[in-house]
């Protein structure tokens, strides 16, 4: 379930996420860590006055900057080239 709803709002985030202490994803940055106490607190059923760094120990749930940093580190690292191998320059085929 927390998997279901972290994918949705986090989705298009790679596209808005400039990084931490950037004018206009602070606000956002900050929403998205409210959600993510919630769903720590609604999977371990601790208050609402439990220490949050305990809090996500106990839920697995690594704070929302850090996966913000990773979906970014994931996106540029699939927009890399897959080859490393020169180009052969082998020209163009026609087929007629």
């Amino acid at each position: 379930m927390t998997a279901c709803i972290q994918s949705v709002a986090m989705c298009g985030a790679e596209l808005w996420w400039k990084g931490d202490l950037v004018e206009g994803t602070i606000g956002r940055a900050n929403e998205l860590q409210l959600l993510i106490n919630q769903e720590a607190r609604a999977t371990t059923g601790c208050f609402r006055t439990t220490n949050l760094g305990a809090l996500s120990m106990e839920s697995g749930l690594r704070a929302a900057s850090a996966q913000l940093e990773n979906r970014q580190r994931r996106l540029a690292t699939a927009a890399e080239p897959t080859s490393r191998e020169p180009d052969t320059g082998g020209g163009f085929f026609f087929f007629v």
